[in-house]
């Protein structure tokens, strides 16, 4: 990553690096002159942080303090080394988000009077999981062996996986049950898709509209979540805005990825806000979870209820001060720019 930041031109103390990745990534743990300042962007930017970035960087800014906590719970008391230049700004592509209704409607070209349910599409393509390896492939034989190829590459067998396989589950019985929902509810499903994603061509045509990540329309979940009636994601963080803008949603557990299991800090991470109680996805009563091989099974009455959802009022907005933005502590732009100028002359004194 060095190449993209030639060293020589801004390596001085007035110049200033703003990013939502952590120091390391670029300049390794060699402190430069220049004003690092790092803004939290959900998880993925905790957990590539390392170390020597506790030193190296200049400003934090996380979204609230449970973020810095998770920080707390992996590094202890090494945390306590950033306490001076930490701060916190809330999540602004949805506390402050403008967009209205009607603007995302025609962003997308969505024209219908049917509820809408959006399915953002869980990526099934990565080969370095077990689950993905069996789930992907329609002979039964050819689905065992690839699974014991896998448990032995990773040694470690996946129990949830196993129940799957056994059971022969398959992609397009995901596939068969969303098309069950959406014939019994009348609704107009938008299926939101990664780069990463492949989706089968089943799933692609059933949906009324495929949406695709675009950097001309960035920040899609968050905006198509603001005009859904129900969200189904696979523990995607996009539960944030589900819960910000008072939506039903349904997260899809599937087995974890075995890579993670691999790797002990990104595992831990994983871990702590997906499985321990009262965190992102397992907040009292607004959060609700079942599994991958459960929601196939769901009967034909379950109720999906596209009306307005009955949202504990109380809960929701504990759990935005928890999660996306704490009035009390957040700071807005212009408070920002003077904490950051103040430093450029802190640095400039010394």
């Amino acid at each position: 990553m060095h190449g993209q930041f030639p060293i020589e031109k801004i390596n001085n103390i007035n110049n200033i690096i703003v990013t939502t990745h952590p120091y390391s990534l670029f300049f390794g743990e060699k402190k430069n002159k220049f004003l690092f300042v790092f803004f939290q962007s959900l998880l993925d930017s905790l957990m590539i942080l390392n170390e020597s970035d506790l030193k190296n960087i200049d400003l934090f800014f996380f979204h609230t303090k449970y973020w810095k906590k998770i920080l707390n719970k992996y590094y202890k008391k090494k945390i306590n080394s950033i306490n001076n230049k930490t701060y916190y700004y809330g999540f602004p592509r949805i506390n402050s988000s403008t967009h209205e209704q009607i603007k995302i409607r025609k962003i997308y070209n969505i024209n219908t009077n049917k509820k809408i349910v959006l399915l953002l599409y869980g990526n099934f393509n990565k080969v370095n999981s077990i689950f993905n390896s069996i789930l992907n492939f329609n002979n039964q034989i050819e689905r065992f062996c690839r699974f014991f190829f896998n448990m032995l590459k990773f040694k470690r067998i996946c129990i949830q996986s196993f129940k799957i396989l056994l059971k022969n589950i398959q992609i397009t019985d995901f596939i068969n049950k969303i098309e069950k929902i959406k014939k019994e509810n009348d609704c107009y499903l938008i299926l939101k898709l990664r780069k990463k994603s492949i989706p089968p061509i089943s799933l692609l045509r059933m949906a009324d509209k495929v949406i695709i990540d675009n950097p001309y329309y960035t920040f899609a979940s968050d905006n198509l979540v603001k005009i859904s009636n129900f969200i189904i994601h696979f523990s995607s963080t996009a539960i944030l805005s589900c819960i910000f803008y008072a939506k039903k949603n349904l997260s899809i557990v599937k087995p974890v990825d075995e890579t993670l299991l691999k790797n002990n800090k990104i595992f831990f991470f994983y871990n702590y806000i997906r499985l321990k109680k009262n965190n992102v996805f397992n907040y009292r009563d607004l959060t609700s979870k079942i599994l991958f091989e459960d929601f196939i099974k769901l009967k034909s009455d379950i109720n999906f209820d596209l009306s307005n959802p009955h949202i504990n009022i109380i809960n929701r907005e504990a759990y935005i001060k928890k999660f996306i933005y704490n009035k009390s502590e957040s700071l807005n732009i212009n408070q920002i720019y003077k904490i950051i100028t103040n430093k450029i002359n802190e640095k400039n004194r010394i």
